[in-house]
């Protein structure tokens, strides 16, 4: 069985983190007529290789779920889950393999070298888009990559202040920010999908925010209460935690929470708000190189269906805060494609847009 080995490492990198976004929507007039053209050959495209895929018999040796990610985060645990899940779905080892050199960088390539053989999977989140957009990485998403499974989440991200903050609700907080523009010291992951969706709500909010590098959830977590920044924002799991110890206060929410309490009970969510047209979304894809025939690929996305669909996984998903909708190959190849010209739009707005 044919494998090539890690050609080395990327140059500029940047770190992956997680928070989630809202929906996309089509485009109009000529576009859209192109766009429905797209579609159906799409649509055409996946029939024709769903008709080869039934005589795959993917996977044939063990399956490595390739994480940007260290182990012990939210992506690395929800792969593990699910190499549990898949392991027992297919008979096949399914192994977890953490590869965050380089801010993710280091892992990307190792599913860019991959051959025919579709076993080293690339378990990803939108900053996979995020990095190349940024010119962190230079393997384009769209053209060195096919993406098998597109699972839609739908999850909570707080914005969020220290407990003895000034601002009492998050329409202080836009006030202030309206009339003192990038004076409020917003600190996120420089470039990463959580800085793309909150400078969308931003721009939709008509505010503009002075963004600094806060690093990862544990260490935003120390900047704010530390004061040095002034607000963040952190995943329902993170927020809820030290809103309960009375540490942060919830002023907003991406969406709506799976449960209200005490603590997030008066905390609106964007579309309460009058912000209901923000397009980024928080997907897990599961991508293969671009050396994987189209029928392995469709292969892999009907075993990642059902281990997606498992009661199990979603109930684990549930608990973490997460509704996980699998797509089918045909609207796995349409959402991929959008959700990264969504993002790649947010990042020609947010000026770090690489030229290439």
């Amino acid at each position: 069985m044919k494998k090539r080995f890690l050609t080395g490492f990327l140059a500029a990198v940047l770190c992956l983190s997680a928070v989630g976004c809202g929906s996309a929507s089509a485009p109009a007039g000529d576009t859209a007529k192109a766009g429905n053209e797209s579609a159906k050959e799409t649509e055409g495209n996946a029939k024709e290789a769903g008709e080869k895929a039934a005589d795959v018999s993917w996977p044939d040796g063990n399956v490595n779920l390739i994480v940007a990610a260290a182990a012990g985060g939210g992506t690395d645990l929800v792969a593990r889950k699910v190499a549990e899940i898949a392991k027992k779905e297919t008979g096949a080892n399914f192994i977890v393999v953490n590869q965050a050199e380089g801010g993710g960088a280091v892992a990307i390539d190792t599913v860019y070298q991959d051959d025919e053989d579709a076993l080293n999977l690339g378990f990803f989140i939108p900053s996979f888009f995020t990095s190349y957009i940024t010119g962190a990485v230079d393997v384009n998403p769209l053209d060195d990559f096919k993406v098998a499974n597109y699972v839609n989440r739908e999850s909570c991200a707080y914005i969020c202040v220290k407990a003895d903050s000034k601002y009492k609700t998050m329409e202080e907080l836009l006030d202030d920010a309206r009339k003192n523009p990038e004076s409020i010291v917003f600190g996120t992951s420089l470039g990463s999908r959580s800085h793309f969706r909150v400078e969308e709500f931003a721009q939709a909010a008509g505010v503009k925010f002075k963004y600094v590098e806060a690093g990862k959830t544990a260490e935003a977590i120390s900047a704010i209460l530390g004061g040095h920044i002034e607000v963040t924002s952190l995943s329902a799991s993170s927020a809820e935690s030290y809103a309960k110890n009375g540490d942060i206060r919830i002023l907003a929410c991406s969406d709506e929470p799976i449960t209200r309490s005490e603590i997030n009970q008066d905390a609106p969510t964007y579309a309460q708000m009058g912000y209901t047209d923000l397009k980024c979304l928080d997907p897990v894809l599961i991508v293969t190189s671009k050396n994987v025939p189209d029928e392995v690929v469709v292969k892999i996305n009907e075993v990642m269906v059902k281990v997606f669909s498992d009661p199990e996984l979603k109930d684990y998903m549930l608990k973490e805060g997460t509704i996980i909708d699998p797509f089918d190959f045909a609207k796995s190849q349409e959402w991929y494609k959008d959700t990264f010209n969504i993002y790649d739009s947010v990042g020609e707005t947010l000026g770090v847009k690489a030229a290439r």
